[in-house]
């Protein structure tokens, strides 16, 4: 069986000391069937942040209870680019440093992803954000929202 993710993450005043950030993903059978739904809020107040913490949950999630092939799928092109470029591998060859020399943000939660991202079962693609993808729309209105 091949499953799904679908997650996203939402910071409405992105960065600022009052913004507020959720994620929220889905998990899905190979028939679109769900099987869990979650969401909450994020520690720290950024888009990135947000994103992240929906994939790392979600694969988390996926890891404890079902184990088999995923398929998680984003509208965070950091994200895709990250796994899909190998940015991730540089970084972590290079002491988790960018390109620039400078440290990669959020490096606790790359070391985490990282895990899930070296595992063979696991595969990422990005989708378009706000067309007409079901669950896609699904978890990002339940992130901007705030889990409703």
């Amino acid at each position: 069986m091949k499953y799904k993710i679908y997650c996203d993450g939402s910071c409405k005043m992105n960065g600022r000391d009052d913004a507020r950030a959720h994620y929220a993903y889905v998990i899905l059978d190979e028939n679109d069937e769900l099987l869990r739904e979650c969401h909450g809020d994020c520690n720290k107040n950024t888009n990135n942040v947000a994103e992240m913490t929906a994939m790392l949950k979600g694969l988390e999630d996926w890891a404890e209870n079902f184990g088999e092939a995923v398929i998680v799928y984003t509208d965070s092109a950091y994200i895709s680019n990250a796994y899909s470029q190998h940015w991730i591998d540089k970084w972590e060859v290079n002491g988790w440093m960018t390109a620039n020399r400078t440290p990669v943000k959020n490096k606790e939660l790359w070391v985490e992803l990282q895990k899930f991202f070296k595992n063979s079962n696991v595969q990422i693609i990005k989708v378009a954000g706000h067309k007409d993808i079901y669950w896609n729309n699904y978890v990002d209105k339940i992130a901007q929202g705030g889990g409703l």
